[in-house]
């Protein structure tokens, strides 16, 4: 029997980050979706990842690609009700001069678009990780704004606005 009830527009297979996310937006846009898994919903890699979430890379337009992503994940924590990013802070350590001039050139590119972050004395560096050795390091920066994202929090969004617009999910 083939009824509007168990039809769709899209059919997504795999409900990970990306197969959940896929279909949310779909889904928002209009789409009647179905997402099947064969395990159970985020069980697979999705719910191993770390979700490590640092900002700042070797280019502006990365960079603030990044930036952006963050404040997409912020705006779904809101819709979603729910804490999917924490915001850790990221340490960067630079022991030989190639990875010093590294962090050097991503500090100064940073700056230039307003992203906030700083360098960091072997002192500063000590005052935040006292077990850690601090004198070979040649150069230090701290991006507060990085962090990662909770996994389980992030798939339990994708799946509320999902269900909200009317995605299906079979298991």
């Amino acid at each position: 029997m083939n009824t509007k009830a168990n039809t769709a527009d899209v059919l997504i297979i795999g409900a990970g980050v990306a197969g959940l996310s896929t279909a949310m937006q779909l889904a928002m846009r209009g789409q009647r979706v179905t997402v099947i898994e064969r395990e159970r919903i985020g069980n697979g890699s999705t719910g191993r990842a770390a979700g490590l979430l640092g900002q700042l890379r070797g280019t502006a337009e990365h960079t603030r690609m990044l930036i952006d992503g963050v404040e997409i994940v912020r705006k779904l924590e809101r819709d979603a009700e729910v804490e999917i990013f924490v915001q850790t802070g990221s340490l960067r350590i630079g022991e030989t001069e190639p990875r010093a001039q590294e962090i050097r050139d991503l500090v100064a590119m940073g700056k230039t678009i307003g992203f906030d972050i700083d360098f960091l004395s072997t002192g500063e560096v000590s005052e935040r990780l006292p077990y850690m050795r601090t004198d070979d390091i040649l150069e230090a920066c701290y991006c507060p704004t990085d962090g990662h994202l909770q996994p389980a929090e992030l798939v339990s969004a994708y799946l509320k606005i999902g269900r909200q617009h009317g995605v299906q999910y079979i298991t």
